[in-house]
């Protein structure tokens, strides 16, 4: 059964990155961030970008360490960024921390949405940080 998750005021806290768009805490303490990342389909060529963010789901401890990522929608270029959404990727993220989380594969030819994806990735970390009172 999925734990309650209570939803947080992101307002009420100061420095929160333009990326995360929600947050809740579950019953255990940790954190569901909903984060949405500049790929290709913000950042492309404005004639085949399709204008979508990638919208990421990160299930993280209050202490940053990722116990799972998953691609929530897409709209990148199908045989490119559009692996974002394959467990293969996502998943990778799952057990890193702010010092590992760049150890992943990179997605062939899709520069934008890999680093799009890894800057969503990046702000998860000092959202906790904000969101827990610790140090930025």
């Amino acid at each position: 059964a999925a734990s309650q998750l209570q939803s947080l005021d992101l307002t009420s806290y100061e420095g929160i990155p333009s990326q995360v768009v929600g947050a809740s805490v579950t019953a255990t303490g940790n954190f569901v961030l909903d984060l949405k990342a500049s790929g290709y389909g913000i950042r492309g060529d404005k004639y085949i970008a399709s204008g979508e963010y990638i919208y990421i789901k990160v299930s993280v401890t209050p202490e940053g360490r990722i116990i799972a990522c998953e691609t929530v929608s897409q709209a990148e270029s199908n045989g490119f960024g559009a692996a974002c959404a394959e467990p293969w990727f996502y998943n990778q993220f799952s057990g890193k921390d702010e010092t590992t989380y760049t150890e992943v594969d990179a997605i062939n030819g899709s520069t934008f949405t890999t680093n799009g994806y890894m800057t969503a990735i990046s702000k998860v970390f000092d959202t906790v940080k904000i969101l827990t009172g610790g140090e930025q």
